[in-house]
């Protein structure tokens, strides 16, 4: 009997479903190293990693202009960080110095959703083209490429000038400016840009639009804005105790006409603002005679805290509403809050060619 209900036993035993004990998982595993695996492709490892956040004197996307060669008095640094692949950053910076220009290659942090096939450069008034064909910073990868004056190298800090980055701008690399490799001197020019820029230069002769100065807004400052701007020119961050780098930065800016489609249409003699460094400037742009004017020049106070600038535009605050006694360095009682003041800040940053 014993034996017999034993081996009843050791057949029900067999007889139960299987556990999904260790041994069970260990020979699925087994199975599994022994499959072929599909061979990775460059597709499926990109290791993209910021060497460092630029630091610019455009604090947003509107008023930061489309090539940085536009606006040559803007100034710009980039800090290197370390990390496990640039241990050294210092060494990394090494011979750069003999270089008059770098490459920057950055990503555009403040673009979000998907890119459209076919885009409208703002200049072309309404006419679309591929996005590819263009260089608008709405793309599949947002990965922008620009060119910048070196001005300087202190340990691992680079101070560049005419750049086109706002302000916090994840960089992955930079690259010396090599005239010999870069400067394609016979490169051809889409006709529709060709159009839009004018005549291309010829063999000795200087581009008549370019000389001209066709397509830009002559700008003048109040004698107000001017007297601030010498006043507290000790404030400034990027332009500090040089306060005609910084005129001439504002008025390089604001001869590009940074107003968009929609407020040239419905705000054609509104009051505008654009922030530079740590200036709010406000300006009105006679449309027919293309005069643009700053009327004043408003520095935030020193308890504002520069890098917290987007939360201050969200609330579409002014230096006037940011401190008990704000410093105020115009006379004018225009202010950007005003119901008929149109900030430069609200708009789409789509002003890349």
């Amino acid at each position: 009997m014993e034996e017999g209900a034993a081996q009843l036993g050791h057949k029900r035993r067999r007889s139960e479903p299987k556990s999904e004990g260790e041994p069970q998982e260990q020979k699925r595993k087994g199975k599994k190293r022994g499959k072929k695996q599909k061979a990775l492709t460059p597709l499926d490892h990109v290791p993209l990693q910021p060497i460092g956040l630029f630091e610019s004197c455009f604090l947003e996307r509107h008023g930061t202009p489309r090539q940085g060669l536009l606006v040559p008095s803007s100034r710009g640094k980039l800090t290197l960080r370390r990390s496990e692949v640039l241990t050294n950053p210092k060494d990394a910076l090494i011979g750069l110095e003999g270089h008059s220009h770098v490459w920057i290659v950055f990503l555009f942090h403040n673009n979000v959703g998907n890119p459209k096939n076919r885009v409208q450069p703002p200049r072309l008034g309404g006419r679309k083209l591929g996005m590819l064909a263009t260089r608008t910073p709405h793309r599949p990868c947002p990965i922008g490429l620009s060119v910048a004056r070196v001005e300087s190298i202190e340990g691992e800090t680079l101070h560049l000038s005419g750049v086109d980055l706002v302000n916090n701008t994840p960089v992955l690399d930079i690259k010396p400016y090599i005239p010999r490799y870069d400067a394609i001197t016979d490169a051809i020019t889409a006709e529709w840009l060709v159009e839009l820029d004018g005549k291309q230069k010829k063999d000795g002769e200087e581009d008549e639009q370019e000389e001209s100065g066709s397509g830009r807004l002559q700008v003048q400052m109040s004698n107000e804005a001017v007297e601030s701007l010498q006043r507290h020119a000790h404030a400034l961050r990027f332009f500090k105790n040089d306060w005609e780098r910084a005129r001439r930065c504002i008025e390089e800016v604001l001869a590009l006409d940074i107003r968009t489609l929609h407020m040239k249409r419905k705000h054609r003699e509104g009051t505008y603002d654009v922030r530079i460094d740590v200036m709010n400037i406000t300006f009105v742009v006679n449309t027919d005679s293309r005069v643009c004017t700053v009327q004043r020049i408003d520095l935030w106070p020193e308890s504002y805290d520069y890098e917290d600038f987007n939360e201050v535009k969200k609330k579409r605050l002014t230096p006037a509403s940011l401190a008990e006694r704000p410093v105020d360095v115009g006379t004018s009682t225009s202010s950007a809050a005003d119901t008929n003041t149109t900030s430069t800040s609200t708009s789409d940053d789509s002003h890349k060619d």
